[in-house]
């Protein structure tokens, strides 16, 4: 939207953009009290120590799937702005308006496949994706080249982030499932934490080494998000995650 709402850019125009995301907050917690007001409070019981709990039903190899669909899924809202300014894009809504759509269509088209494939299955076809994905941003040359890397993105996107989440809580019992699900993302957000910092560093030294800058690291970064997803397919033969 940032396309249309700004591209005459002033000081109004940034204020109404918050605004918006302030109004969009304060509905989405009017949903969430809706959804839960019927729910009544469960009484406590005697908890185990976390770490305990997390060493007695580690979910294994998927956390690393975790943390390396956050790295890659992650990126194009970081870099996409400075790598499409680069070449000389003006606009990046294509990207943006395929990639939602995308994610949200293939989701419910592929709804009933965890059940018949399994978590481990759908963890490397989004894992496959993802790394094709961040691959094609080197395909793209104008603004609506962006749709390769979106619909890609998009997919892998529908099937790593449910089946990760599934993997790593589904390693848990009921009663700990929560936790489960909160190790996962967890793991996306440290695959955030760590990989934007060194796809900048990326970028700013395959710079200085004369190389080009942005393809390189696109390049590397594939490798990362594949190798990851390699690793996972060896670790996970045995596990419990697929």
């Amino acid at each position: 939207l940032g396309d249309r709402l700004l591209s005459t850019l002033d000081r109004n125009h940034l204020a109404s953009m918050f605004h918006a995301v302030v109004l969009i907050e304060l509905a989405g917690f009017a949903f969430s009290w809706l959804a839960t007001r019927g729910d009544g409070v469960r009484p406590k019981r005697r908890q185990p120590p976390v770490l305990l709990v997390l060493r007695r039903y580690h979910p294994g190899a998927v956390l690393w799937a975790g943390a390396a669909a956050g790295f890659g899924l992650g990126l194009p809202t970081i870099f996409l702005t400075r790598y499409a300014a680069e070449l000389h894009i003006p606009k990046l809504a294509v990207f943006f308006w395929i990639y939602a759509p995308t994610a949200f269509v293939t989701r419910m088209l592929i709804r009933q496949l965890p059940q018949r494939w399994g978590v481990r299955p759908m963890v490397l076809c989004g894992m496959t994706s993802l790394s094709l994905g961040t691959l094609s941003f080197l395909l793209v040359k104008t603004e609506w080249q962006f749709v390769f890397p979106a619909v890609l993105i998009g997919i892998a996107h529908a099937f790593v982030f449910p089946a990760a989440v599934a993997g790593g809580s589904g390693a848990f019992p009921l009663r700990y499932r929560g936790l489960g699900t909160t190790l996962v993302l967890a793991m996306f957000d440290i695959g955030n934490l760590i990989g934007m910092p060194a796809v900048g560093e990326m970028v700013y030294w395959y710079g200085k080494m004369g190389l080009p800058d942005y393809p390189a690291t696109f390049v590397t970064a594939s490798a990362a998000i594949f190798a990851t997803g390699a690793a996972y397919t060896w670790f996970s033969r045995e596990g419990r995650t697929g």
